[in-house]
């Protein structure tokens, strides 16, 4: 199951001096580090890390972690980039969404709703897409999750209603 990565080692600090309310914040009572990240552990122990907390998507009360919505699509024919990101919904809280940056022409809806039906689970299927030459970026030159959905809030439009 996914989670949040919790860390307790002899180097971790056990808090913040004089911030009972930050130390509060960044660990559990039982003195493991908050680090922000989710993850899962596979069968052999290992810990593989889903992205960052403050990155989930909260669509119908199901939990949707952004880069496993990217590595499906990374997988999708004619797709050679991808940035996931929640828009706000009404119905839903949020909707789940996605730039792609196509490799050649742009796939098809029904190419990429059927290749995403033998990797996701209905609710972690995008219901937005944007098709763009390039993902967006921030200040920093990293690619802007955050700032993403008002980015490309124009070139949105729902998966499997057009091209």
């Amino acid at each position: 199951t996914d989670g949040e990565v919790l860390i307790r080692s002899d180097v971790v600090m056990m808090g913040y001096r004089n911030l009972p309310e930050k130390t509060a914040e960044s660990f559990t009572a039982d003195g493991f580090l908050r680090t922000g990240d989710l993850g899962r552990l596979d069968e052999q122990g290992s810990l593989h890390v889903l992205g960052r907390a403050d990155e989930l998507i909260v669509s119908g009360g199901e939990n949707v972690a952004p880069v496993e919505v990217e590595q499906a699509l990374l997988g999708c024919p004619g797709v050679a980039a991808a940035l996931v990101f929640g828009v706000a919904d009404a119905g839903w809280g949020q909707v789940v969404a996605a730039a792609i940056v196509p490799d050649g022409a742009p796939p098809p809806d029904d190419v990429l709703l059927a290749s995403l039906a033998d990797r996701l689970a209905p609710f972690k299927r995008p219901r937005l897409v944007a098709v763009v030459d390039a993902l967006p970026l921030g200040p920093s030159g990293k690619v802007d999750r955050r700032g993403a959905a008002s980015l490309l809030a124009a070139r949105l439009r729902p998966l499997g209603a057009g091209r």
